[in-house]
């Protein structure tokens, strides 16, 4: 893919810069975040991964959580004086999932609105060859904008196109009454 290539790029640049003297290790730091956090929107998860140190144990799956806007707090030296950390912030709207096409027909997507702020740590620190990474952490890249679901909103069900619209009016939909 053309686009993991580029980000695979800007990431080596990144990495790179944190082996460079002198240099600003809260700038590196931000920018490596961001690379993140841009991973983690278009939903690629895997170029998300390729930032984070390799891991012992791998995370499990994470709901795919579509969201509206992101924010990320400037770098702060953590407890631990060669770490930085950086919080990014998002503005979930709900759960998006998928079931069974065969079972359900084209529409097969379903979003529940369970709007909330998710709150995503990144602790980074420079390995002994100085490349700067993401430590492994409580964290999955899970969050998806709006406009990286194209196929999947097109494939939401009526119930579900109302929750995601009232979702993003920042409205909780009124439950459906209940026959008697």
């Amino acid at each position: 893919m053309p686009r993991r290539a580029e980000f695979a790029a800007l990431a080596a640049a990144v990495l790179l810069c944190a082996a460079c003297a002198p240099h600003d290790r809260k700038l590196d730091a931000s920018h490596l975040a961001s690379l993140w956090v841009k991973a983690d929107t278009m939903g690629d998860w895997e170029a998300a991964d390729s930032l984070v140190a390799p891991c012992d144990s791998e995370m499990p799956p994470a709901p795919n959580e579509p969201m509206s806007r992101v924010v990320l707090r400037p770098p702060a030296v953590g407890t631990n004086r060669d770490t930085l950390v950086v919080l990014a912030i998002y503005q979930v709207l709900g759960t998006a999932y998928s079931e069974d096409p065969v079972t359900v027909g084209q529409l097969n997507w379903r979003f529940d609105a369970v709007p909330h702020a998710d709150t995503t740590i990144l602790r980074m620190a420079a390995d002994s060859t100085g490349r700067l990474w993401i430590a492994c952490g409580e964290f999955a890249p899970n969050h998806r904008a709006l406009s990286q679901m194209v196929e999947e909103v097109n494939a939401l069900d009526s119930a579900s196109r109302v929750a995601l619209e009232a979702a993003k009016l920042g409205k909780t939909p009124a439950p459906a009454e209940e026959s008697q």
